[in-house]
């Protein structure tokens, strides 16, 4: 399957993973929905890049804590590292 294709998260995660290759100075992502993306966001986030994008939240804490909670339990406490440095 090419990056196209597949579910609609899947493409979406291609398509940041594709877009990092360019070199952006800034990548808009519509909506964070999987950890895939999330994940790709964080890490263009993490090599300088700036990332925009939306969580439907009722504020800023509870979109870190949406994040946050994307990850399985294992893997939390080092995102909330993550988050804290960029």
């Amino acid at each position: 399957m090419g990056p196209s294709s597949g579910r609609p998260r899947d493409r979406r995660a291609a398509g940041l993973k594709g877009a990092l290759r360019q070199d952006p100075d800034v990548i808009l992502v519509g909506e964070m929905r999987d950890l895939e993306t999330i994940e790709t966001a964080i890490l263009a986030a993490e090599t300088g890049h700036l990332v925009m994008s939306t969580l439907h939240t009722l504020d800023a804490a509870e979109t870190i804590t949406r994040v946050i909670q994307a990850f399985p339990d294992h893997q939390r406490a080092q995102a909330r590292l993550i988050l804290a440095s960029i």
